[in-house]
């Protein structure tokens, strides 16, 4: 969880330690010594937890570092996913290929004040246009490419490239990866 007394902490995850529940499933067609075809679904809901020491902002001015802090009930909106993927092991001799696109879409958190507090802090929602940042609703498509060659039996090399095609109140990154596998 986001720990709320170090600026600029971010959480791990969407969940920022709220307890969920995910519920997934897919199917893939491998056809023997050519390709395989595949697609996945998902779906996550966050129960609601309880931070005692939430900043909140005092005044419509204030962005990113507030400095007091309140008791707040946060409800993380639920998590939906969908991807598909293609894949080739050995396509072209010691050569494997991998490739997929996801689109993940996150609804709406709430945050409300948990006790009657100074009426000097923000209402933290989408229906106070004073708050700075009411849209916590987040949707991004990304389309994973990779490949592995097999330079014995024993190692290999890969690269992995990760494109977002089209993200909504997110951090756009770009990702390459390269690695070296063993195994023994």
């Amino acid at each position: 969880a986001k720990e709320q007394d170090k600026f600029f902490s971010v959480p791990f995850g969407n969940n920022n330690g709220s307890t969920s529940i995910n519920l997934n499933g897919g199917i893939n067609f491998d056809f023997s010594e050519t390709v395989e075809i595949g697609g996945e679904a998902g779906w996550s809901h966050f129960f609601s937890r309880t931070i005692d020491n939430f900043r909140a902002p005092t005044n419509i001015l204030q962005s990113s570092i507030f400095p007091f802090a309140t008791r707040v009930e946060v409800n993380p909106g639920d998590s939906a996913y969908v991807g598909f993927k293609l894949s080739a092991y050995h396509f072209l001799d010691r050569l494997s290929f991998y490739s997929q696109w996801v689109y993940v879409h996150h609804n709406k958190d709430n945050r409300h004040f948990k006790d009657p507090v100074d009426p000097a802090f923000i209402d933290i929602d989408d229906n106070n246009p004073n708050y700075k940042c009411p849209n916590t609703a987040w949707r991004m498509q990304l389309f994973n490419v990779s490949f592995t060659y097999d330079i014995s039996p024993n190692w290999a090399i890969g690269f992995l490239w990760q494109q977002p095609l089209h993200c909504r109140n997110t951090y756009v990154s770009t990702t390459a990866l390269f690695t070296l596998n063993t195994i023994w």
